[in-house]
Order: structure tokens, then sequence, then C-alpha cells
């Protein structure tokens, strides 16, 4: 697989709809993104929340990893 291609976190949110406010910030940006994790959150956030194991990836292609971190770097302040 091509490095360009490889796929990486770029953030990490609590929940799934925090992940897809970020995700819709980022395909603004032309920046294409997908979320890993959403599905144990949002079934089961009560449980998966209070366990620790409700973190939800926003995973970017490794060629766009650095413009993503920056958009949401931005986005924070």
């Amino acid at each position: 697989m091509n490095d360009n291609n490889r796929m990486v976190s770029v953030a990490v949110f609590p929940t799934a709809a925090d992940a897809s406010i970020a995700q819709g910030m980022l395909a603004n940006n032309g920046i294409e993104s997908f979320i890993d994790n959403s599905t144990s959150s949002s079934v089961y956030p009560i449980a998966f929340g209070s366990l620790g194991f409700g973190e939800v990836n926003l995973v970017v292609s490794s060629h766009d990893a650095e413009r993503a971190k920056q958009l949401l770097g931005a986005h924070d302040d």
C-alpha cells in the first residue's frame, strides 16, 4: 500500500456526534475522513463511556493528516 493511502487517526473524540462535527469541518475543507469505533459508543454510550471504551477516532489519509490536524487545532482555539 502506498504511504499516501495509509489511513491514520488525527483526533479522538468522546462521542460519535463530536467526531461528526469535526468530520464535517474537514469535508468543508476538502479532506475526506471516516469515523472509526462509532458503533460501540453510539449503541452503548453509557456502558462504553463509563468504562473508557467510548473513544471515537477521526481517520484520514496520511497524505491529508498534517493539514487535517492543523484545521482541527485551529478550530479548537
